[in-house]
C-alpha cells in the first residue's frame, strides 16, 4: 500500500506541474488586471502553496493568504510562507479571516470537490466587498485529450475513470453548470471564459509527459507499469501526437 508521505509528496509534484503548465497562460488571460489592481488575494484550496507563490512573486505588493484544508499537504504551502504570503490550514465553511475582506479570490480546481457550490457562492459574501472578483478555475473534460485521440488508451482510461464520480453530479458540462447556479442566486455578474494548454512545444510536452507519468503514480499505488510507461514515452517522443488540456475560467462580480 502507497504510504501516506509517498502519496502526498507525489501529490504534490502533481500540483507544482499544473502551476508549471497553466500558470502563464492564466496570468496573461485573466489574472494579471485584477491582480495588479487589488491589494489583496485569497486562495482557496491552495494545495502545496505553488501557484500563490508564483502570484506572491510577480505582484509583490498583494497580501496573499492561502487556505489548504488537507494537513498533508498544507505542510508543503506552510513551508512557503514568507512576508504577505501565509497559509492556514482550514475548511473554509470553519474558517474566519482575521483580515479585511479580499480584492481577489481564487478557487483553482477545486470547484467539483465542494460539497455545496451554492453554499461556497454564498460564503464568499463574508470574504469579499462589493468590488471583489471571485476566479473560479477548473478542468473542461470535454475539452481535454489526447491528439490522435487513440495514442493515450491507458491513460484515458485510467484517468477518465478516476474523473467520473466527480463528472457524474454534474448533469451537464461543468463550467455551464456553475455559471448556471450562480445565476440562480442573484446579485452576480459571470463570465465563463474557456482557453487550452496544447502540447505543441517540447517543454509543454516534456511537462505533461510528466504530469501524466505522476497521475499514473497517484492512481496505481506509486507503481508505473513497463506497459504503461511504453505508451507515455512512445506519445512524448512521436512528434505527431499531441494532447490538449481544455480548461475554463468563470469569474463572478457582484452587480
Amino acid at each position: 500500500m502507497l504510504g501516506i508521505d509517498d502519496s502526498t509528496k507525489l501529490f504534490n509534484d502533481m500540483l507544482s506541474l499544473t502551476v508549471q503548465l497553466f500558470y502563464v497562460r492564466e496570468r496573461s488571460l485573466f489574472l494579471h488586471e485584477p491582480l495588479q489592481a487589488a491589494s489583496s488575494v485569497l486562495d482557496i484550496g491552495c494545495g502545496n502553496g505553488a501557484y500563490l507563490e508564483a502570484i506572491k512573486q510577480d505582484y509583490p505588493h498583494l497580501r496573499c493568504t492561502g487556505l489548504e484544508k488537507d494537513e498533508r499537504i498544507y505542510r508543503f504551502a506552510a513551508a512557503r510562507t514568507a512576508p504577505g504570503l501565509q497559509f492556514v490550514q482550514a475548511d473554509y465553511r470553519e474558517w474566519t479571516p482575521w483580515a479585511e475582506p479580499f480584492d481577489v479570490v481564487i478557487a483553482r480546481l477545486v470547484a467539483l470537490h465542494l460539497p455545496d457550490f451554492g453554499h461556497f457562492l454564498t460564503w464568499l459574501r463574508t470574504v469579499t466587498h462589493a468590488d471583489s472578483l471571485i476566479i473560479v478555475i477548473d478542468l473542461d473534460d470535454d475539452a481535454t485529450g489526447p491528439l490522435p485521440a487513440d495514442c493515450l488508451p491507458r491513460f484515458e482510461t485510467l484517468f477518465r475513470a478516476s474523473r467520473k464520480p466527480l463528472l457524474d453530479r454534474f448533469p451537464k458540462p461543468v463550467g455551464e453548470r456553475l455559471a448556471e447556479l450562480s445565476s440562480a442566486l442573484g446579485g452576480l455578474q459571470t463570465k465563463l471564459q474557456p482557453y487550452c494548454i496544447l502540447a505543441e512545444d517540447g517543454e509543454t510536452k516534456r511537462l505533461l509527459h510528466r504530469y501524466m507519468e505522476t497521475v499514473t503514480r497517484i492512481m496505481q499505488n506509486n507503481h508505473l507499469s513497463d506497459e504503461r510507461k511504453q505508451e507515455l514515452d512512445k506519445w512524448l517522443n512521436e512528434e505527431s501526437f499531441t494532447y490538449g488540456a481544455g480548461m475554463f475560467a468563470l469569474s463572478f462580480q457582484r452587480i
